[in-house]
């Protein structure tokens, strides 16, 4: 998502109120998050957007459930009773995997991107998506 605003920042198209919309809402990050994991992390074959959209539900009322206490069916649950150490534990590993994945494999692309001229990029976005320059 941001390295996208930074490319539309770098060719005049970047619409703040779009990215802080998009930045701010929790599902459409954690269903972005899920959907390059699935495409360029996961060995197994890619899922439909139904599931990817499920997968981020799924994942939004756990991180939810960690956080405030909830009905779950008739009972009242506290996050404690559902998240347990271990999976909170797993949870923070799982955090940094994805900080050092990014470190390594999409940092270096924001620092290309930085050093394209912006000129360039249109050239390339209008070649790309077969649009003439403007």
């Amino acid at each position: 998502m941001t390295l996208s605003a930074v490319v539309l920042h770098r060719v005049g198209k970047f619409n703040e109120k779009r990215y802080r919309q998009r930045f701010r809402t929790h599902g459409e990050k954690t269903g972005l998050l899920n959907f390059f994991e699935d495409i360029f992390v996961s060995s197994d074959e890619p899922i439909g957007p139904e599931q990817l959209d499920k997968a981020a539900n799924t994942a939004e009322q756990i991180k939810l459930a960690s956080l405030y206490c909830d009905y779950y069916g008739i009972e009242p649950y506290q996050p404690s009773e559902l998240i347990t150490e271990k999976l909170a534990a797993e949870t923070l590993k799982l955090a940094e995997n994805r900080v050092e994945h990014f470190m390594k494999n999409v940092r270096p692309k924001f620092d290309h991107v930085l050093e394209i001229d912006p000129k360039e990029m249109i050239r390339l976005q209008s070649e790309i998506l077969g649009d003439p320059p403007k």
